[in-house]
């Protein structure tokens, strides 16, 4: 008899489910231990309704497989709803997730998160069964009843269900499965819907200048408040947690705005529309770890994720040759190994992205007194003590629960219900905000729904963070604010050097887990960078409002005469097929893919695309006026006998020449002097 293990995406130190004892018979043992716990323990057998596989989440949270299809989400179930014709359909289910789980091919694993979508779509075919008073297989393996399920699948589900169909008719044998899965005649309608779907998810936006400009400024001035008020608030908490282990009597309602006062926070609090009691101090608690984080997905560009579990003890400096140190952030992510834990890091600044951190260490070490843990460093339990520990662990929080194995939860840092916050940090949408996303995506209804509505607050997401760093960093030339040019520089520099000249991270990483690599911010770093190029493509050429000069300019224009516009997917396609290029230049434009063969880096201003009209030149007659202006200003300082001089003028006469040409009819050539005169 052979035995199948589990193509499940398992943490490093957790047992997985014991392998699976296949014979033709299949047959489908109850006691059969699905999970166990990170001791080896058995935790859920097959025979359970809801199997515990908290062991096999990589960040440690909650992970149960529930099986009650007819209920939503984790609603208690009546045991009087439990009939046997459910019973039977819940066993239907356990054995089709099995043979996923336990199939044959060499598929990619499949973690729990990903387990409980393809359930998802199972549900949803266990109650039009249900609806019928047919078992699941006998959906699945007539035609017509396949066909009326399909016409009730949402679009949201199609793609699990196509997932399924696909799955069970070329990688489950009949003498595995138990029936023959039938061939629907709306298999075409099904996918079609579903790629409809994938095709309507739109990408997470960069944020304009304007805003995330104004979105850092924010966050800068929120961190100086912590800052300044740091002493009374760690004091208030510490005061909080002392006197209400003394005395509980009207904790909430005296204790609460007397320690307030006392620290001289009541305008503190109200500024931020939190109540003066103890859950207010709770709720101070969690807006700063939330400012906190934000902070660091500003200035190192880390995923949700990746910023809310980050261990307490996570900041380290590497020097470096140069002479400077690299200020990283340390710690896990999921997206490297399919679902697995993999130490990272990322590149931030001392000044930014290490002051927030310092700030949430102050808050969680008074978080960690109340449970009687004092974070570790040392590998073996770093990431059991995150950054971000919960208020939930104060004394005087609801049903608090001190943790016996040294583990404590991470607080929830999401934005959605926090309009107080988001509206201090956020500004509102104006036109010129809603202009900039159209020249970003031209084919992207902005102006459509109420998500970016002008007037409203920006819905600021920490993953548009991440982006707008890639692509403002990668195209600063492009960002006109001189306050987020300047708050970028460092991080920009940091980044800079630390991807670009390949740290040891980057290196190892690229080359040990080349298609990993896609889930690294040095793929959005690189790949931001034919965004960029299109996006300035689209301000300099296919929006420009002067005629355009040149080769390629000319090319452009006549596009642009019979409206045709090339697309950012077309663009980059291009760039990455080394096609397409552009990046902007003293004349215009160049969109040369290859390294340019005729500049020679000995002037100035290289005249050589001008005079030789270059095929990749994109020239406008504003951009060579003020290149001529700045010449003469140039000859004007040096010596006229020197053999730059020479050089110098020579350009000056091609220039002048090119204006000329470049000129609209209505313009006189006399603003300008004849060259000789300089």
């Amino acid at each position: 008899m052979n035995s199948l293990n589990s193509h499940l995406s398992l943490p490093l130190e957790a047992v997985g489910p014991d392998p699976w004892p296949f014979d033709r018979n299949n047959q489908f043992r109850l006691d059969h231990v699905i999970s166990r716990g990170k001791d080896g323990i058995p935790v859920s057998t097959v025979g359970d309704f809801i199997w515990d596989w908290t062991a096999y989440e990589p960040r440690g949270r909650s992970a149960k497989i529930y099986f009650f299809y007819w209920t939503s989400g984790h609603a208690k179930v009546d045991l009087g709803e439990v009939s046997i014709a459910r019973i039977k359909r819940m066993r239907e289910l356990q054995q089709l997730l099995l043979v996923l789980i336990y199939r044959q091919d060499e598929g990619r694993s499949l973690g729990p998160a990903t387990i409980k979508t393809w359930l998802r779509g199972l549900k949803h075919l266990a109650r039009f069964a249900e609806a019928r008073e047919l078992e699941i297989k006998e959906v699945f393996s007539q035609r017509d009843e396949l066909d009326s399920f399909i016409a009730t699948v949402p679009d949201s589900t199609a793609s699990t269900i196509v997932a399924w169909l696909s799955f069970l008719h070329e990688k489950v044998s009949y003498e595995v499965l138990g029936f023959r899965p039938a061939i629907p005649q709306r298999l075409k309608e099904l996918k079609r819907r579903s790629q409809s779907v994938r095709d309507s998810l739109k990408q997470t936006p960069p944020l304009p200048s304007r805003v995330y400009a104004s979105v850092i400024v924010a966050l800068a001035e929120e961190i100086e408040s912590i800052e300044l008020h740091m002493e009374q608030l760690i004091s208030l908490l510490r005061a909080s947690i002392r006197e209400y282990g003394r005395s509980r009597k009207e904790a909430d309602g005296f204790l609460g705005p007397v320690l307030i006062s006392r620290y001289g926070l009541e305008d503190y609090f109200s500024r931020r529309d939190i109540r003066q009691s103890l859950y207010g101090i709770s709720s101070i608690v969690g807006e700063v770890f939330r400012i906190c984080k934000l902070q660091i997905h500003a200035f190192s560009g880390m995923r949700d994720a990746e910023a809310q579990y980050l261990p307490f003890h996570c900041m380290t400096n590497v020097p470096q040759r140069h002479g400077r140190a690299h200020s990283l952030i340390e710690g896990l992510t999921t997206k490297l190994e399919g679902g697995r834990r993999r130490r990272a890091r990322w590149v931030t600044t001392e000044e930014e992205g290490f002051r927030a951190i310092r700030i949430a260490q102050k808050f969680a070490s008074v978080l960690y007194g109340c449970v009687g843990i004092s974070p570790r460093y040392d590998e073996s339990a770093r990431d059991d003590h995150p950054l971000f520990i919960s208020p939930g662990y104060l004394p005087w929080a609801p049903g608090v629960v001190l943790p016996a194995d040294g583990r404590v939860h991470t607080c929830n840092l999401n934005l959605g219900r926090f309009t107080v916050l988001r509206d201090r940090i956020c500004p509102v949408i104006v036109e010129q905000d809603i202009a900039e996303l159209e020249e970003i995506d031209p084919f992207r209804a902005w102006r459509e729904g109420s998500t970016y509505a002008i007037g409203t607050v920006w819905p600021l997401r920490p993953h548009q963070l991440r982006r707008s760093l890639a692509l403002y960093a990668n195209a600063s030339g492009l960002v006109r604010l001189s306050s987020l040019r300047r708050q970028l520089q460092h991080i920009t520099r940091e980044m800079s050097l630390y991807y670009a000249r390949g740290s040891a991270f980057s290196i190892n990483f690229i080359q040990e887990d080349p298609r990993g690599f896609r889930q690294h911010v040095a793929f959005d770093w690189q790949n931001a960078a034919s965004e960029s190029q299109y996006l300035a493509f689209v301000v300099d050429v296919m929006n420009s409002t002067e005629p355009l000069h040149g080769p390629a300019g000319k090319f452009y224009e006549m596009k642009k005469g019979r409206d045709e516009v090339i697309t950012q997917q077309v663009f980059s396609r291009g760039v990455k097929l080394g096609r397409l290029s552009y990046r902007s230049s003293p004349l215009g434009g160049c969109t040369n893919p290859a390294v340019c063969e005729t500049s020679k880096g000995l002037r100035l201003v290289d005249t050589t695309c001008v005079t030789n009209a270059c095929k990749y030149l994109v020239g406008k007659h504003s951009k060579i006026v003020e290149v001529i202006r700045l010449q003469r200003a140039a000859l004007g300082r040096m010596d006229v006998t020197s053999l730059t001089y020479q050089f110098e003028l020579e350009d000056l006469h091609a220039l002048v020449a090119a204006e000329v040409a470049w000129q609209p009819p209505v313009l006189s050539t006399e603003a300008y002097k004849e060259s000789d005169d300089v």
